[in-house]
């Protein structure tokens, strides 16, 4: 994953890490923080209760946004939160 010069988006828990952490982190590494889903946004991270969630219905307004960007055309990553969270325990472990 990438994060120097990218801009992300946090969208559900974490689970053990903390939203205020894992932006720290991003910020640390020289990437970007968001609240909200835009053209600019490189990687929105969706917490772990919304990974099952495949109903446009129970989506939240961040990965419904992010959908439609995609399918406009503009590249921004959709990752989980596990994912997220390996590559932070990863990255903080070096």
């Amino acid at each position: 994953m990438d994060i120097k010069n990218r801009t992300f988006v946090f969208t559900g828990s974490l689970g053990y890490l903390r939203r205020k952490d894992a932006e720290s982190f991003i910020e640390s590494k020289g990437g970007f923080i968001q609240k909200m889903v835009t053209t600019k946004t490189d990687y929105l991270v969706v917490g772990s209760h919304q990974l099952n969630l495949f109903e446009e219905d129970k989506l939240t307004r961040k990965r419904i946004i992010a959908n439609k960007l995609v399918e406009q055309g503009i590249a921004i990553e959709i990752i989980g939160g596990e994912e997220f969270l390996n590559y932070y325990h990863n990255q903080m472990i070096l």
